[in-house]
């Protein structure tokens, strides 16, 4: 996508490139299967699975289907699993790149005799694929809550936005003051860079959409800066760290730029969930994918469900009990009876 890195590195997340709508929807049964479906809402009929995992193999049903006032496709992929584990395996098995968002699934059950209890947790794993400056840097602790929570804050959300295009932007000067360093030229050494890294930041942000053209103009200037020509040998360095930050700023844009929904639906009744929306025995989650940039996204459930069963053995154990003791006293007050009688 032409341009993206220079997206991440001015602050122009929010840039429009196409919003998806991800509904994720797990029913679990009280023996641990489970059944998926993966919802997608989009402008394409086949949505591009880069970022977040979407099903397409032939082991899923999948169903495509389009509005016909919006236009868009609704793509749906629905498969059962025999047990949570195994639904777990097929996700950990998605490539581990910087161009996916980890999920990872967590199931319980424990049988109480009068009930079983059960949790589930599933986990949509923090993705910041740069990760040189601390949050807390930048955002205070309540700052920090304020946004995850998703409060409606203009000054939280550009501070976060500054934070990101900062932490890209150092994620290229790590690189470049280390290689030109190397060059052992004393005008690119560690001090004469570091005075001039805000400058350094002005260049890396007038980066245009052509990348050849934009690295060897970034190259002049930065021959310029320091007068010195030792800069064209990093060129290599300059051209391949562009292109990684073009990479993860799609990345994250495309994450970022969907909208998920998660809903679960448990065995019995819901006892406890940090889900904000409860509808009988389905729980729900929904936000963006700025709510787990930094920050691991958990959302756990936990379940009841009573043992009819073990009620009706234990009522059954208990009769038999009242039974054998009615008996045995019965016993004992025919036998008691008939010492008397031969007493007499």
């Amino acid at each position: 996508m032409s341009g993206t890195y220079k997206m991440v590195l001015v602050s122009l997340l929010t840039l429009f490139v196409g919003c998806r709508e991800i509904t994720t929807t797990t029913h679990i049964h009280p023996d641990g299967s489970c059944q998926r479906i993966v919802s997608v809402k989009s402008g394409n009929k086949t949505p591009d699975t880069q970022a977040f995992y979407i099903p397409s193999d032939s082991t899923w049903q999948i169903k495509q289907t389009r509005k016909k006032k919006s236009g868009d496709w609704i793509y749906t992929a629905q498969k059962s699993f025999d047990h949570i584990k195994y639904m777990q395996a097929e996700y950990i098995t998605q490539p581990d790149s910087i161009d996916h968002i980890r999920v990872s699934m967590q199931f319980e059950k424990r049988f109480r005799w009068f009930s079983t209890t059960f949790f589930y947790q599933e986990t949509y794993h923090a993705y910041n694929p740069f990760g040189h400056i601390p949050l807390q840097n930048r955002l205070t602790p309540q700052e920090i809550e304020l946004f995850y929570a998703g409060a409606d804050s203009g000054d939280i959300d550009e501070k976060f936005e500054t934070w990101q295009t900062d932490d890209a932007f150092e994620d290229f000067f790590i690189a470049f003051i280390d290689s030109a360093a190397a060059l052992n030229d004393p005008r690119l050494r560690r001090d004469v860079i570091l005075q001039h890294k805000e400058q350094i930041r002005v260049i890396i942000n007038e980066l245009g959409d052509d990348v050849d053209h934009s690295v060897e103009k970034m190259l002049d200037e930065l021959q310029q800066l320091f007068a010195t020509d030792s800069v064209y040998h990093l060129k290599g360095l300059i051209r391949r760290k562009v292109g990684e930050i073009e990479t993860k700023s799609d990345f994250i844009l495309t994450a970022q730029l969907a909208k998920y929904t998660q809903q679960v639906s448990m065995p019995g009744v819901i006892t406890d969930t940090n889900a904000p929306v409860l509808k009988g025995n389905v729980v729900s989650w929904s936000f963006d994918g700025s709510r787990f940039y930094e920050r691991d996204m958990k959302m756990w459930v936990k379940a009841r469900k009573t043992n009819p069963a073990m009620i009706i053995l234990t009522l059954a154990i208990a009769a038999l009990c009242l039974i054998i003791i009615a008996a045995g006293g019965f016993y004992r007050y025919k036998r008691g009876k008939t010492e008397q009688e031969s007493a007499a």
